[in-house]
């Protein structure tokens, strides 16, 4: 079966008639079983039809000023955001938001300037911090041409680590204008790992977060259980006590990986460009290799150009064994007839590896889930909606809490 066959039946809800090649009915159950049980990742992508369309890496819905230095993906991305922002401030009469995470500051500048929100952004990396402010005084100038007047309000943004169990006071003290009876909006576009987990436990404790608009990726970056103390009580994952009284709620990190895949795209590959896939079969000889001479030696990290995978293996490895300090290891198995035998499979490996990634919407789902309920445990009922196209922004999923939920 070719790889744009296998796409077709394994990740299309309705796939073409007419294939020779049938899977058998255990699989066919299991794709069942994973569309089924996974939150539905369903966009309407009509609300946003023509977005792209007249200049392809600009999006006409929002401001120009707004889009520069800013991919398309991004553009999305904070636009929907701001969206959701905006209606849960109505909601909730809020009177700031808190962006951590804020990178360079994008969503904070729409926020502030674009829409005349207080905006105070928190980032780790203090050189984000310093592009964010160049940024904006970009954005501002370019408003001043057209408005003398200039924009009413202006993002602040601040280099920070924040803490995972900030008390309210620890929280206001993060600020240097912000008064007590402010209420607040915490989110966090694609905050990584834990700190989307932070974001939680904050809304939780600190009583002038009101509403909470969370976003999260790099699952395979949270904290686990094994990683703590006995004297923690809060995980990355799981967050909530009934996930943690589960026997078997263990998610390895291969799991959390996997999650993070862009199922949409690798679909959309494997029907278009499958030869291109078979990176995935020369990564997997390449493990095997390393592991072959280290057998200890788990997810060594490297990063090499596909085109070197695909059109001269001997190279990659070559390179590969370079960095992880295993030059003294490399023989002459890489030109060896099992090495040829094994790159040969690559449709097969495709095939594995698409398969995985049936699970992909299922991790993500218990990891939402056990947010939520890590929610309703402290008393505040919460939702998952699809804020983003998957196929521009595949961790597509915002978890909003409000603590007026019950207007």
């Amino acid at each position: 079966m070719e790889p744009s066959e296998f796409s077709d039946q394994i990740f299309e809800e309705h796939p073409q008639n007419g294939y020779t090649d049938v899977l058998p009915l255990s699989l066919l159950a299991f794709k069942t079983c994973c569309s089924s049980f996974g939150v539905s990742r369903h966009y309407n992508t009509a609300i946003d039809i023509g977005e792209f369309n007249l200049i392809p890496c600009q999006s006409k819905m929002i401001d120009h000023i707004f889009r520069k230095h800013v991919k398309p993906k991004k553009q999305h991305e904070i636009r929907k955001l701001g969206e959701v922002i905006r209606k849960e401030m109505n909601f909730s009469e809020i009177t700031r938001v808190v962006d951590v995470g804020a990178g360079h500051g994008h969503l904070s500048r729409l926020l502030a300037v674009g829409y005349d929100i207080p905006v105070s952004s928190f980032e780790l990396n203090a050189d984000s911090v310093i592009r964010a402010k160049e940024m904006d005084d970009e954005c501002i100038k370019c408003i001043y041409k057209k408005n003398p007047h200039g924009p009413k309000v202006v993002p602040s943004h601040t280099a920070k680590f924040i803490e995972p169990f900030l008390t309210s006071r620890e929280f206001l003290d993060l600020f240097g204008d912000l008064v007590p009876a402010e209420k607040i909006l915490l989110t966090g576009l694609h905050a990584c790992g834990d700190l989307s987990a932070t974001m939680l436990h904050t809304f939780v404790n600190c009583k002038e977060v009101q509403s909470l608009v969370s976003i999260s990726c790099c699952y395979m970056k949270l904290s686990t259980c094994g990683d703590f103390t006995e004297k923690s009580c809060f995980y990355g994952y799981p967050m909530s006590s009934y996930v943690r009284s589960i026997p078997c709620y263990h998610l390895s990190y291969k799991s959390r990986a996997t999650a993070c895949h862009a199922n949409e795209n690798f679909a959309k590959n494997l029907r278009t460009n499958g030869d291109q896939l078979r990176v995935h079969c020369c990564r997997s000889v390449l493990e095997s290799l390393i592991r072959k001479s280290r057998p200890e030696m788990v997810r060594p990290g490297v990063q090499i150009s596909q085109k070197i995978q695909l059109f001269d293996f001997e190279k990659y490895v070559k390179i590969a064994f370079e960095k992880i300090g295993m030059s003294d290891h490399l023989s002459d198995d890489v030109n060896g007839e099992e090495v040829k035998s094994m790159l040969s499979q690559w449709k097969k490996v495709i095939m594995y590896y698409s398969l995985s990634l049936l699970l992909a919407p299922l991790v993500e789902t218990v990891i939402l889930l056990d947010r939520g309920i890590y929610l309703l445990e402290n008393g505040f009922p919460s939702r998952v909606e699809c804020i983003f196209d998957p196929s521009l922004s595949p961790r597509c999923f915002a978890l909003i809490a409000n603590k007026n939920s019950d207007k």
